[in-house]
């Protein structure tokens, strides 16, 4: 969620996405009246770079933000005073939505806030301390005590041995991941401004692009695939579209030079510092969920190492010619693929080369044979098959060496399905959840344990069908008494009911498909 609905006005924000505020109510006051329960809300919470709100003079002076934290055509920078006012105008424009929830704790239940790459500005300790506050506003002051006492913001995940492990699971995803999550600072403090979050590369794009394209379609980031929604962009709106990519590529150029430029000289020993820092917040986060006991801390500790060593390699720490040849070395070997099986199906000629080997043979049974089959072109087909399943064994054997190792060319539903099956197996807890990817997901991780994708309250809209998705998806995981279920809030009803979710495979990559369909076209002569 972002700045909301203004209060005077009763006008929605151009970058809002969360509309729902009502239906969340219903939501946790259905939950409030039935015993103690502890809600956690698994990342992207906020949105704070899509907060288009720019604080007055005084406002500046009240919260300590400078005019270098400002950009008035692409919003607030990331630092601590900017992040704090945000969070302060995400509340003003969600009053239900709070006050619901802090009434949901004064009823003696808990809340535990993860946070997401959206809203990685949760970092800042003010920012947390703004929460809090705000929080304790909405209730009596007798009751003001429970919100510090119910609730909590954990810096990465959420884990009850045993039984569940809990992460937003952007890390897992190149464009989304970021080289020290539990302290994402960059290395310097500039001028007038202090410390700055460092983005990922989604950040940019919302920054950068998003935030041009929102207020003239509220649709933009709702849309599935992205492909489709930047085809029809690009058709209804060419120049603002040529003008928005060149702006983009600049300022990702920018990030990339950034970033090359932070990893050297000082700020590389600073870098050390913050991955050290870093480091130590996962031994905290161990020993936080180990208990007392020196041994399973220990162990646990290692395993946390090992989660952290998963994540996708953030794309603005690997250079813009890498990030480059993750995007297009997909097509390159789809069209290299084809372009050798072309090559194959015209030279050379295999039916030429057979007809002249049996040229001199005597008329008999078997040469009728093969000249039938030579009429039939079965040589030239069968060696076009041969090469292509080679081809395909090929591609096969070197993509299973780079399957969960953060390569940014796999699909992301596979990628992040090995990850939870992964954590399941090393903490050995029957359910795994994720949250990032907004699809509802369930998964068979193995005998004992399963994975779930909570999806999203936000709304999807598929221009293919021409209809929202199911508008009000309103998704959520309940586990109770060891139990969990994959559930859906159905507003109409005020109750919650089952969500049917097909426990599908991902569909073959394009090279594959790639393969295959020239395969086809070469069969078929055209």
């Amino acid at each position: 969620m972002t700045s909301g609905r203004d209060r005077e006005s009763g006008v929605w924000s151009p970058t809002e996405d969360f509309f729902w505020d009502d239906e969340f109510r219903d939501f946790l006051r259905f939950y409030a009246s039935q015993a103690p329960s502890t809600l956690v809300i698994n990342g992207d919470l906020f949105d704070f770079l899509k907060v288009l709100v720019f604080p007055t003079p005084e406002q500046m002076r009240t919260y300590g933000i400078s005019e270098s934290d400002i950009d008035r055509t692409y919003g607030l920078r990331s630092s601590e005073p900017a992040a704090t006012f945000q969070v302060d105008k995400i509340i003003d424009g969600h009053p239900t939505f709070f006050q619901s929830l802090a009434e949901f704790m004064a009823a003696g239940n808990s809340v535990i806030i993860l946070k997401g790459n959206h809203d990685i500005q949760l970092f800042w300790n003010a920012v947390r301390e703004r929460v809090y506050s705000r929080l304790e506003d909405l209730l009596p002051r007798n009751r003001k005590k429970v919100v510090r006492e119910k609730l909590s913001f954990l810096p990465w995940c959420f884990y009850v041995p045993n039984l569940l492990y809990v992460e937003h699971g952007n890390q897992y995803e190149y464009t989304t991941s970021f080289r020290n999550f539990l302290n994402p600072q960059l290395p310097i403090n500039y001028p007038g401004t202090g410390r700055q979050i460092e983005l990922d590369l989604s950040g940019f794009l919302v920054r950068y692009v998003l935030n041009r394209l929102k207020p003239i379609d509220p649709l933009s980031d709702s849309i599935r695939p992205q492909s489709q929604y930047l085809q029809a962009f690009w058709t209804a709106h060419p120049f603002l579209f040529v003008t928005t990519i060149g702006t983009t590529i600049r300022y990702i150029l920018k990030a990339f030079s950034k970033a090359r430029q932070l990893s050297s000289g000082p700020a590389r020993r600073a870098y050390g510092r913050i991955t050290g820092e870093n480091s130590r917040m996962i031994r905290e986060e161990a020993a936080r969920f180990a208990g007392k006991s020196p041994a399973k801390e220990k162990a646990l500790e290692r395993k946390f190492f090992m989660f952290d060593d998963r994540k996708a390699e953030p794309v603005l720490t690997s250079g813009p010619w890498r990030f480059l040849w993750n995007e297009i070395r997909t097509p390159l070997s789809g069209l290299a693929v084809a372009l050798v099986l072309y090559a194959v199906s015209i030279v050379p000629d295999f039916n030429g080369m057979a007809e002249r080997a049996i040229s001199t043979w005597p008329h008999s049974f078997w040469r009728s044979v093969i000249e039938g089959l030579i009429a039939l072109k079965v040589p030239q087909i069968g060696a076009v098959a041969i090469l292509a399943m080679l081809l395909i064994f090929a591609y096969t054997k070197i993509r299973s060496k780079r399957k969960g190792h953060g390569s940014g060319s796999l699909d992301i539903t596979r990628k992040i399905r090995e990850d939870a099956r992964v954590i399941a197996r090393e903490l050995d807890v029957p359910y795994v959840t994720f949250g990032h990817t907004h699809y509802a997901d369930i998964h068979r991780c193995s005998d004992r344990s399963w994975y779930f994708n909570t999806g999203t309250w936000m709304t999807i809209f598929s221009p293919e069908e021409q209809i929202y998705r199911d508008a009000h998806q309103f998704t959520f995981l309940k586990v109770d008494d060891d139990a969990a279920e994959l559930l859906r809030w159905n507003p109409d009803r005020k109750g919650p009911q089952p969500v049917h979710v097909v426990d599908t495979e991902p569909v073959q990559t394009d090279v594959e498909d790639g393969i295959f369909k020239t395969l086809i076209n070469v069969l078929s002569g055209r």
